[in-house]
This record gives structure tokens, sequence and C-alpha cells, in this order.
């Protein structure tokens, strides 16, 4: 039987699981702790839970990443790196170093169902979304990778796949990237969310319609210059031509943007 991944569970999704094994809420603290502050990547490891705790979660679960097959390094000092996941299927990220940043460039699915002109990923096709543990684990085994000295410093989502097409994923990855305590840690400030251009997905994004925290909306660009909203990452429309959905994305951002500086501004009584 096939075990479930801890990685891509939120923290409160860890302290649940804790209390279904009729532990504390606390114990699941300490697992997402172990995963994404302390880099444990097996559950022997984690010394300071019951050791009966640890034999039940290994019955059902497991801390996987996607297993690093190949890199291939770039003049430029960049390297491609190739995942296999659990069902074979293969996903690209890039290493991007540059004046004292490391950026990564990860993907969000196998595949693309959107055949834009300059992707190569596009003329593959769609196979299927990633989870957002291999979302995450992308970002964790590209840290694993450059050792306990270096971290990535920006996560950009322009890998193979339309991010907004895969919500619910991209969601719950950003989330367990940006919480402060039992998370990654991330500013938002460095992360980007590229997209084709899905309105509904942008929209979705600035209402927080699946209860996503409110530094998780969209920054857009307007009159060649990036809003300043800096505690909230950055969602990039892209397309070929910068016309048709690219253009309309572009618009969608504006006016969540609008509605949010309206509201702060209210707020400030100005």
């Amino acid at each position: 039987m096939s075990r479930s991944n801890l990685v891509g569970l939120l923290p409160s999704e860890l302290e649940d699981l804790a209390v279904s094994l009729g532990a504390s809420r606390y114990r699941g603290r300490q697992l997402a702790t172990w995963i994404y502050r302390k880099s444990a990547r097996e559950l022997d490891a984690l010394t300071d839970l019951p050791k009966d705790l640890r034999a039940q979660l290994a019955e059902t679960h497991e801390i996987g990443l996607p297993e690093l097959e190949r890199t291939t390094p770039s003049q430029d000092g960049s390297r491609k790196l190739v995942f296999r996941l659990a069902d074979d299927r293969r996903v690209s990220a890039v290493l991007m170093p540059d004046d004292g940043r490391i950026t990564l460039c990860l993907s969000t699915q196998v595949g693309c169902g959107y055949a834009c002109a300059f992707c190569l990923t596009g003329t593959m096709g769609l196979d299927r979304n990633l989870t957002a543990g291999e979302i995450v684990g992308q970002l964790l085994a590209a840290n694993e990778l450059l050792g306990e000295h270096e971290r990535v410093t920006h996560v950009v989502f322009m890998g193979m796949g339309e991010p907004l097409a895969n919500y619910a994923s991209l969601v719950a990855a950003l989330r367990i990237m940006v919480d402060p305590k039992l998370g990654l840690a991330y500013s938002p400030r460095r992360l980007t969310v590229s997209t084709v251009g899905l309105v509904s997905g942008i929209e979705k994004l600035g209402r927080g319609s699946q209860g996503e925290p409110g530094d998780l909306a969209p920054r857009g660009h307007r009159r060649g210059a990036w809003t300043d909203h800096a505690d909230q990452p950055l969602v990039e429309p892209r397309g070929a031509d910068g016309s048709g959905e690219a253009l309309s994305a572009r618009l969608a951002t504006e006016r969540v943007l609008r509605v949010r500086h309206a509201r702060g501004r209210q707020r400030l009584g100005r």
C-alpha cells in the first residue's frame, strides 16, 4: 500500500493528522517544524516526537521529495534540474544564481494545456496537475542540492504548466512557502506567479475565494511600473504577443488592485 506524503500538507493539516492519531496539535506543529524548517527527510529523525507516534506515521505516511534525476549546468551558472515523480513522470526546474540571489523557476503541471507558440512545454499537452507536495518538493530538493550554506532566495512559478490552472495546489504551496513560523518563511515579495492570462484565476487570487490570506493577492503591472504592494507575491501575465487573454489578465489585475487600494484608503480615512 502506498503511503501518503507529509510534504505539501499545511501546518494546520499536520495538526489535524496528529490529533487523528491520538496526539496533541502541538505534535503536528512539531511535524511541520521538522519538515519545513529543519529539512528532515526520515521520520526516524524526528527525535522529539514519541516513538509510538513515529511508528504510527511510518505505517501510513512518508516524507517524500521528487527524485533529482539529472542536473545540467549552463555556462551562465544556471542549472536545469530534472525531477522524477513517484509515478515516473518528469518535470523540470531551473536554479539561476545572479548577484547574490538564487532564483528557482519551478513547475506546477506535467505538460501544459495552453499551446503557446514560444513554449516547448505547450507542445506536450497537459498530462496532469502536480500536487502541493510535488511543487513544494522541488523547492526543498533544490535547497538540499545547494547545501546548508546556501538557500533559494526567490521563487518563480514559470516552469512547466500554467500555475493558475492548478489553483488549489498553487495556493497550498504558496501558503507553506510564506508561513513565517511553521512553513518555509519566504517573504511574499520574493514569489512570482506567472500566467498566460487566466482572468478567473487572477480574480480568485485577488478575492481570496478559497480563504487565502490577504498577502496572496496579486500585484500588477501598470504603465510600465510594478505597483508598490511589496508584501504581496507578484502575478505576472505572459503571452506570445501581449494581447488577448494576457491583456485581459493585466486589466483584471489592475481592477483587483484598484479595489484593494480604495479599501485601504477607506480604512486609513483618506
